[in-house]
């Protein structure tokens, strides 16, 4: 139980104190830039004497109609930086060796064109998706009546990992990126479990036994939903406690489903 606080404590820690660096996947199209009001900018240092043109090169990157995936980030001089990732073009199949093997350096970045102090800044709004993992807790359950024990509401110190599909929106403007995110995800854990009067397949028995009340540790395993900003998200949980340890055969809420509620926070994209 103690290892359990620490644990717990550390992570909250980590609410606080942690920033999400993680790179999302943003799909990026042209119609996307032009109803915001944006340019898509190409600079390169180096070109051999036989390769595409620059507004070639867009064009097979960001065309009327092609969504493509990369990263966007802020370039630190007043632009959104494009890293796009790897391209493979069914209508064209040597788009991936042109891009490779005709070019040294070349960056595209995004500008709401600004030219004069104090106009307003525009906003593109870009969409995402990812595989994330994910830590958090859900420290309040509503637990369903069983044959022994009636519905309540507990709380309880817990911990979880979970790992799912990621999707939103960012809203990007020269100055900052705020992701809006929902994701579903399925998730293990651990959490403090109560061994009373109340939460005992045979109470009768518990307290004619004149047993006192005792804390264990359950394995925690369901399914979550998220909903997020930035790295910090709302947790709404379905999921099933397995107790273990001493007398734990005696819990009546061994494996039932229950609901609940918390926090969490994302801790990288691996797609």
């Amino acid at each position: 139980m103690k290892k359990l606080i620490t644990i717990s404590f550390v992570f909250l820690s980590t609410l606080c104190f942690g920033q999400n660096s993680s790179k999302f996947h943003h799909k990026l199209s042209q119609e996307i830039i032009d109803s915001a009001g944006f340019i898509l900018r190409g600079k390169t240092s180096h070109f051999t004497k036989d390769s595409i043109s620059i507004d070639d090169f867009k064009k097979m990157y960001v065309g009327k109609g092609l969504v493509r995936s990369c990263i966007l980030s802020l370039d630190g001089k007043g632009g959104i930086a494009i890293d796009f990732w790897r391209i493979v073009d069914s209508l064209n199949d040597n788009v991936d060796t042109i891009v490779n093997r005709k070019t040294k350096t070349l960056s595209f970045v995004l500008t709401d064109s600004r030219k004069n102090i104090g106009q307003a800044t525009k906003v593109i709004k870009v969409p995402f998706s990812a595989l994330t993992w994910s830590v958090g807790t859900t420290p309040v359950r509503y637990r369903f009546k069983t044959d022994s024990s009636l519905s309540t509401v507990s709380t309880a110190l817990s911990i979880s990992i979970s790992y799912g599909y990621t999707f939103g929106k960012s809203t990007i403007t020269s100055r900052a990126i705020n992701n809006k995110s929902i994701t579903i995800a399925p998730f293990i854990g651990l959490v403090s479990a109560d061994l009373k009067k109340e939460t005992v397949t045979t109470p009768k028995i518990w307290d004619a036994a004149k047993t006192t009340t005792q804390t264990n540790v359950a394995f925690s395993y369901g399914l979550s939903t998220s909903f997020a900003r930035n790295n910090l998200g709302l947790v709404v949980s379905l999921g099933f406690d397995h107790m273990l340890g001493s007398m734990s055969e005696f819990w009546s809420y061994q494996d039932k489903p229950w609901i609940g509620l918390g926090i969490n926070t994302n801790l990288g994209i691996l797609k």
